[in-house]
């Protein structure tokens, strides 16, 4: 990557979790032109995987309640995710270990470290990091959303099935 230090991202030869910590931290500050400052302070998540997780920020680990380096510590990011929603998941992976370089966006729930599952609207990407093939996603928190979707929805049926009766009866 252009204007990158190449020491400072040489984060796919990582024996041991805590190496490829302490190089996430090198690389936390090696981001050109206050690149960092801007994934932390942005109100999407960002997460960066290559098999396993390789970059992540602020904002997506306040999402999943948990600290950068628990995410970045990770066998497999699906645990962190609904277990209803896991295969859709994997299904998107396994396309994309066939070579499916399409965009995706969906939507899908998370799951908090307390166990408490919230809505996620995430934008998946085929990028190159440091030359190799990895997956962007960009997350947004939609669950104040959703919740008010599932509301609308309840009431609309509602009154559909309250019109229905209405006209059989009346």
């Amino acid at each position: 990557m252009q204007g990158w230090d190449r020491e400072d991202i040489s984060l796919y030869n990582r024996p041991q979790s805590a190496t490829y910590i302490s190089t996430a931290e090198q690389f936390r500050g090696g981001l050109p032109g206050g690149y960092r400052t801007l994934l932390d302070n942005s109100i999407q998540g960002v997460l960066v995987m290559s098999g396993r997780p390789i970059f992540v920020n602020k904002a997506c680990s306040r999402m999943f309640g948990v600290s950068e380096e628990e995410l970045l510590s990770a066998d497999s990011v699906f645990d962190f995710y609904h277990p209803d929603d896991r295969d859709r998941l994997r299904q998107f992976a396994a396309l994309r270990q066939q070579g499916d370089r399409s965009n995706r966006r969906f939507e899908v729930r998370g799951l908090k470290k307390n166990g408490d599952a919230f809505w996620l609207e995430q934008t998946t990407s085929a990028i190159s990091w440091d030359g190799t093939p990895a997956v962007q996603v960009v997350m947004i928190d939609i669950h104040d959303r959703k919740q008010v979707e599932i509301k609308l929805a309840q009431r609309e049926n509602f009154y559909r099935e309250l019109f229905q009766n209405a006209l059989e009866h009346g």
